[in-house]
């Protein structure tokens, strides 16, 4: 029995250009609606056998040139300047950056915010950071008495600060700590659940200044 003469044309792989590729496309279809004609006339069992297996081979040469067309038309549209990329992500860090900024701000423009114990709680670190100094004599009033308590980690942590600045700004360091961790742990956490919607957690910011940070806020305005 005899092939179609068609079959014998156009038996390249996919690739090229896309009008290549359409091209290549159309001819098949044409050759495969032909096909079809014929094995739906035949008579004899193995020609129309011999005919479905053409038409096999026919719809796996389309499906991959189909292929072939999808990925081009995704890389197509994932070439973005590069320039407008870099400019949107500078664009986006400055303005996070900046909501962060304002956010804090109101601690770094005061000498004192005006928070409740924290006057108690930078001269308790003082004395800690300076226990043994001579010249304050510190250690003849008051002895460290370190264990699992509520303000461990904030004595701790600010003890360490001053070894490089003064407790003043220690304590704003760490207020501005405070305020960052909501919106920072909030990105976090809407990242892990679900990439898509991680701009969510700028809706975060509403919550960093609570209860224990008005009383700065209304002395800052």
């Amino acid at each position: 029995m005899s092939k179609s003469p068609d079959l014998a044309v156009q038996t390249s792989e996919p690739g090229g250009s896309i009008e290549e590729l359409l091209s290549r496309r159309a001819q098949i279809a044409r050759m495969l609606a032909r096909e079809q004609e014929r094995h739906e006339r035949a008579d004899s069992f193995l020609v129309r056998t011999e005919i479905a297996r053409h038409i096999r081979s026919l719809n796996q040469r389309l499906a991959a040139i189909d292929s072939d067309l999808n990925e081009q038309a995704r890389s197509g549209s994932e070439r973005r300047p590069q320039r407008l990329t870099t400019l949107r992500l500078l664009v986006t860090v400055l303005l996070i950056m900046g909501c962060l900024a304002i956010a804090i701000l109101p601690f770094w423009i005061v000498s004192f915010p005006p928070l409740l114990d924290y006057p108690n709680h930078l001269a308790r670190v003082f004395i800690l950071a300076h226990l043994h100094d001579p010249a304050f004599h510190f250690s003849e009033y008051y002895a460290a008495d370190w264990g699992p308590y509520p303000y461990l980690t904030m004595d701790a942590f600010m003890v360490g600060l001053q070894r490089f600045c003064n407790v003043l700004t220690a304590g704003k360091i760490l207020l501005s700590l405070s305020i960052l961790s909501v919106p920072l742990a909030s990105w976090f956490f809407v990242h892990q659940a679900k990439h898509e919607n991680t701009l969510l957690a700028s809706l975060s910011l509403i919550t960093t200044w609570n209860l224990f940070f008005s009383g700065a806020l209304s002395t800052c305005n």
